[in-house]
């Protein structure tokens, strides 16, 4: 089954060499997965590679990746809390809930880390 998800993204973007302002991006992916829960852990990971990807926002030091909605193929909206209980699950590893909305965050410091680890 087809899943659209949308993410809300609040991020740094960098017009030039040592500025960075804040900036907020809505993206929407498409995905196929079995059942919802299926498409939930889907698009967690697509967050956690979301919030390492982009800049962190220079206010709060963070990248802020929450799951605005989530689609079934028939346009249903599907209620992420909910799907996550059926299976059984109150959660994501490194996600929290900001009322019935997955969201995930990087710290700069988390960049940095990852930035270093990859020149190794």
């Amino acid at each position: 089954m087809k899943y659209q998800a949308t993410f809300g993204i609040d991020c740094g973007v960098s017009p030039g060499l040592s500025i960075k302002c804040s900036d907020y991006v809505k993206r929407d992916e498409t995905l196929v997965a079995d059942n919802e829960a299926d498409a939930l852990i889907a698009v967690a990971k697509l967050a956690v590679n979301f919030s390492k990807d982009y800049l962190s926002n220079p206010e709060n030091n963070l990248t802020t990746v929450t799951l605005l909605a989530l689609y079934d193929s028939n346009r249903n909206l599907i209620n992420q809390k909910d799907a996550l209980k059926k299976k059984g699950f109150d959660s994501i590893q490194r996600f929290e809930w900001d009322e019935h909305k997955l969201v995930t965050k990087c710290s700069m410091i988390e960049h940095l880390l990852l930035t270093a680890s990859e020149k190794v």
